[in-house]
């Protein structure tokens, strides 16, 4: 394993713990040296430039790791479960920040708002041909496509029976084709289909 990273000491520390707890802690006795272990990768961490929670956290771990090769059976179960909860609160307040974005700067803005401005033309994939048409949609940014929004939606899942249709209004049906054929009707030539369920 590579040393690099604070995450990767974290994990190492983190997989003696885990075995220790698994199954009502009962590899608990079998493992030895767990404070020397979890020592040396406090150590290890301690060397790279860590912000104030990954401080406060290494602390914690130590201050929980303090005579634990000596404790009894009971006092470590409930260390380990301790140094478990250390570690998970510290990986969920790190996942939960690392999604908060902050507030774009000035400039950043305004890039946003001209690239909004950009006409639709000069987009990969839309040519003067394709830039016509959206014009007579009156599309002529990026911004005024973003806001051309659909006139209605059609909820398709709902598959209903023939014999639930209204008359009327649009609805999903799922059938089998009995009949199809072109027939003519005053010189004009016609689809017909029959569906049934």
């Amino acid at each position: 394993m590579s040393e690099g990273s604070f995450s990767q000491i974290l994990e190492a520390i983190e997989k003696p713990i885990r075995y220790a707890s698994r199954n009502d802690y009962a590899n608990l006795r079998s493992l030895k040296g767990l404070e020397a272990y979890i020592s040396y990768w406090l150590k290890k961490a301690n060397s790279f430039p860590l912000s104030p929670p990954q401080r406060d956290l290494l602390a914690a771990l130590q201050r929980q790791l303090l005579n634990f090769d000596h404790l009894e059976l009971a006092a470590k179960k409930e260390r380990l479960s301790q140094l478990q909860k250390l570690i998970h609160s510290f990986k969920f307040a790190e996942l939960t920040t690392s999604y908060a974005s902050p507030w774009p700067s000035l400039s950043e803005f305004r890039q946003w708002r001209k690239d909004l401005q950009t006409p639709m033309q000069f987009l990969k994939g839309i040519g003067p041909r394709l830039s016509a048409v959206l014009k007579k949609k009156n599309i002529h940014t990026v911004e005024d496509a973003l806001y051309f929004l659909p006139r209605a939606y059609q909820d398709r899942r709902q598959i209903k029976k023939i014999s639930q249709l209204q008359i009327g209004r649009i609805e999903t049906v799922m059938g089998t084709i009995i009949k199809a054929e072109i027939s003519l009707y005053h010189r004009r030539r016609t689809f017909e289909l029959t569906v049934g369920d």
